[in-house]
């Protein structure tokens, strides 16, 4: 099994409910779950420039 780290994460009220609403829907067991899960899924991209350089900020007013 992988060595594990636990962080403090800080997020947005409305990323936190998007989280909690893929815990529902897939029956994940966490938001550390569905975490876990899209950074697994960044890492195996095989375009992260895809994902990091196009800006999609909900919260920015910029």
């Amino acid at each position: 099994m992988p060595t594990r780290v636990v962080i403090l994460q800080r997020r947005e009220l409305q990323q936190d409910k998007y989280l909690q609403d893929l815990v529902v829907k897939y029956g994940l067991g966490s938001k550390d779950k569905a975490t876990r899960l899209l950074l697994d899924y960044v890492m195996a991209s095989t375009n992260e420039a895809t994902i990091f350089k196009v800006k999609r900020c909900r919260n920015c007013n910029s």
